[in-house]
């Protein structure tokens, strides 16, 4: 089969998209267009980051245990997994999640309450047609949708790459401990 469409770059397109292209995905639509117009195939798919290989978190989580295996000894108690699984993101990484999940639970709250306000005045100022404030609160109910939707949408892709991140992480090192042993 010949193929006159470019294949996959040989970097990940979200390390080079900007802010805007982050927040509505565009840097996923090449990979979309190409599969609505023909079966993917292995070339299609994006490399994977590095901060996202499998060497890369086995090696972070493997790591971060040894620390906790150290700093359980010193305090004199039971390593706990969950605490090197909790370090294997940063601050600023949970910052976002915390932000997103403040976004949405803030639109969830304030959209009934904007459509309220809007019903409100379209009950008292029947005898005009054109409003400013029925402007402004439609307006204000468009840009909470608009915030619902992209914090709900990027809190579950983060959550589940959070978790995917953990589950390879954590096969890998079991792996990794295994195949020590049985060597």
């Amino acid at each position: 089969m010949e193929r006159n469409e470019q294949s996959c770059p040989t970097s990940h397109p979200y390390d080079s998209a900007n802010w805007l292209s982050c927040v509505t995905l565009h840097w996923m639509n090449t990979v979309l267009k190409r599969g609505s117009q023909r079966p993917m195939e292995k070339e299609d798919i994006f490399p994977v980051r590095t901060q996202d290989s499998m060497e890369h978190l086995v090696n972070k989580l493997e790591k971060l245990w040894q620390q906790e295996i150290n700093r359980s000894r010193v305090a004199g108690c039971q390593p706990r997994l969950w605490r090197a699984f909790s370090r294997m993101f940063s601050w600023k990484q949970y910052t976002a999640m915390f932000i997103l999940k403040s976004l949405r639970a803030v639109s969830v709250v304030l959209l009934p309450l904007l459509l309220w306000f809007f019903l409100f005045d379209l009950e008292n100022e029947s005898q005009q047609n054109n409003s400013v404030s029925s402007f402004l609160l439609v307006a204000g109910m468009i840009l909470l949708a608009f915030i619902k939707g992209i914090s709900k949408n990027h809190f579950t892709g983060l959550s589940e790459m959070w978790g995917t991140r953990l589950k390879v992480a954590s096969i890998g090192l079991v792996y990794k401990k295994v195949s020590f042993i049985t060597d």
